[in-house]
């Protein structure tokens, strides 16, 4: 197994943050095994959660970690959980519910959310493909067929698997990718500039503090991920 290198890391990372921040509502975040999912993954959950933004609502779910991690039911159960509580609404789910059903409550939950509530929900679900039943297409039906703005989902996944083939073919077009190929250096440029000036206000980085970081990046120098932290 290889890692990803440093500076294609913080591209792949930026291209995370550029999608989620245009409100892309299916985010694939693609690779093989050991090449660094889990830990951007890990690094796009801890900055959204550390913002605190009003109305902003963060669902994290990491593969095998935790009382069966892999119960895509069970995962769901929680997230409904957690969405009712965020908006002070009482939805009881009964333990015993069906997948079917608990997929339900949670659609119904998150079209709530930003549709009545106009918060903006965060999905990020790491290891996708590791889930049990995602070789089954059954298994993909709690994913939102209708577009709202104001939802995003993040899964990451090896596209080599057949939950991979399974999830496309649930989704068909409608979900933005990132993989970890090289950008073109002047338009890795202008999309970390606008990264930093959208998400990063606080640190009233200059444009051209900004373009040298992303340069340092796109040469593959160590440790750039530091930028977007």
């Amino acid at each position: 197994e290889t890692t990803m290198s440093s500076g294609v890391a913080a591209k792949a990372l930026i291209r995370l943050y550029a999608a989620v921040r245009e409100q892309r509502q299916l985010i694939f975040l693609t690779g093989e095994p050991g090449t660094g999912k889990t830990s951007l993954m890990a690094r796009i959950s801890r900055r959204y959660a550390k913002l605190h933004l009003a109305g902003f609502i963060v669902l994290t779910h990491f593969a095998g970690v935790g009382h069966r991690g892999f119960s895509i039911r069970i995962m769901l159960r929680r997230f409904c959980r957690e969405l009712a509580q965020h908006l002070g609404v009482q939805k009881h789910i009964p333990e015993e519910s069906t997948l079917h059903e608990v997929s339900s409550f949670f659609r119904e939950l998150c079209f709530k959310a930003v549709k009545l509530y106009g918060a903006t929900v965060l999905v990020i679900l790491d290891g996708y493909d590791h889930m049990q039943g995602v070789n089954r297409s059954h298994s993909h039906l709690w994913l939102p067929t209708a577009q709202a703005t104001g939802l995003s989902i993040v899964l990451s996944l090896d596209k080599h698997t057949e939950a991979y083939q399974r999830l496309l073919h649930q989704v068909g077009k409608g979900y933005h990718e990132v993989e970890e190929h090289p950008m073109d250096e002047v338009a890795y440029k202008s999309l970390a500039a606008r990264s930093f000036r959208t998400l990063l206000p606080e640190y009233r980085m200059p444009p051209e503090a900004a373009s040298l970081l992303a340069h340092a990046a796109a040469q593959g120098l160590r440790s750039p991920v530091w930028l977007v932290t």
